[in-house]
């Protein structure tokens, strides 16, 4: 058997895989999403610029963007202390991090739900310190789904921070601090260029796992906070003659917005330097803002 055959075969399995539970389900969603009452109709797709879905994907957007700033600004800090320093740090981060995944998303939400809640341990501590008078409506909120998403896909984007930390030469920014450069020159030719691929996978893996998110909204937010699943949720459950139709047009929606993102992503981490080095020299010493 030739080499190419033989790397035919090998990837056949995957490519079998790929097309039973990604093509042929998205294939069957786009011609659902086209058929109303039966026939052939670009009426579900209107309806999702109208009032629920429309408000419903502010709210989505919203809601996923917060997070990914959210979780990234708190990732960030952590992930270098720890790049830095590894040892015994790096593996109780990896300790930390591997504990989160055991817990499902759900467990995890329901945790909130019981310490958020009027009576649970965050209105009774601030009660007991004098802080607050009466308990806090602190379930159902937009607040609420923020902390819980945060605290959901934090482990993701710590793994993922990390790995691109870990590999950054830290000589190179030395350098650039030795010859004179700024702190903003540094980070900006030194740094950055190392670790911008890691950021923007980071905000793709973050940003695609809110937009997707059911279980999070649906425990604590409250009417004002429902997202894109939940309605094609909704849909699925309420309409049984165009409800399928309905959320298969969300979903199809869904999947060509985040492939927009995913492709805008992939173009901003393929203009990124594959060394620091051009960078720093050619760029920071050209400028003049290596003084």
């Amino acid at each position: 058997m030739s080499t190419r055959k033989s790397k035919l075969v090998l990837i056949l399995p995957a490519v079998i895989l790929v097309g039973m539970f990604f093509a042929v389900p998205l294939v069957m969603a786009v011609y659902q999403s086209f058929q109303v009452n039966g026939a052939w109709s670009v009426q579900n797709y209107l309806d999702l610029f109208k009032v629920p879905f429309s408000h419903s994907i502010i709210t989505t957007l919203s809601i996923s963007v917060w997070t990914t700033v959210i979780t990234i600004a708190v990732s960030i800090p952590a992930c270098d202390f720890v790049a830095k320093r590894g040892g015994r740090f790096a593996s109780m981060f990896f300790a930390a991090m591997a504990l989160a995944f055991t817990l499902s998303i759900l467990t995890r939400t329901l945790a909130w739900q019981i310490l958020l809640a009027r009576n649970g341990f965050v209105n009774m501590l601030l009660l007991d310190a004098g802080i607050i008078s009466e308990p806090l409506e602190l379930l159902y909120t937009r607040e609420a789904v923020l902390v819980s998403m945060v605290q959901v896909f934090i482990p993701i984007a710590a793994m993922v921070l990390y790995a691109g930390m870990k590999g950054i030469d830290r000589s190179l920014v030395m350098a650039s601090r030795t010859l004179g450069a700024g702190a903003l020159q540094t980070f900006r030719h030194a740094y950055w260029p190392q670790f911008k691929g890691s950021f923007v996978l980071t905000v793709l893996i973050v940003f695609s796992g809110c937009v997707g998110s059911f279980v999070v909204p649906a425990v604590l937010g409250g009417p004002d906070d429902t997202m894109f699943g939940q309605l094609m949720n909704q849909a699925l459950t309420t309409d049984a003659l165009n409800g399928a139709s309905r959320a298969s047009a969300a979903g199809v929606l869904m999947i060509v917005f985040l492939a927009v993102v995913l492709f805008a992503g992939l173009k901003i981490m393929g203009r990124a330097g594959a060394s620091a080095a051009p960078a720093l020299v050619g760029g920071v010493a050209q400028r003049g803002e290596v003084r």
